[in-house]
């Protein structure tokens, strides 16, 4: 079921590998923050909104149900 009357859009990527292509730049990112020379890309406020969104989309996939989000989730 469709949540929205609009065209359906559709986007190409060229992806070189995992998260797009990205991983490169994650792995680098990663390491420069562990010697102690930079901030992530990414914070833990970020991490945490990703795995809230990806636990809700699991848990509607098990439910068949459209699942609210909201940063207070449980």
């Amino acid at each position: 079921q469709r949540h929205s009357k609009g065209p359906v859009k559709e986007y190409r990527m060229r992806a070189l590998g995992g998260h797009a292509g990205g991983d490169d730049r994650l792995l680098n990112d990663f390491a420069k923050c562990v010697r102690g020379r930079g901030q992530p890309v990414a914070g833990a406020e970020s991490g945490y909104l990703s795995i809230l969104v990806a636990d809700g989309a699991a848990r509607s996939i098990r439910q068949r149900k459209v699942i609210n989000l909201t940063r207070d989730a449980q």
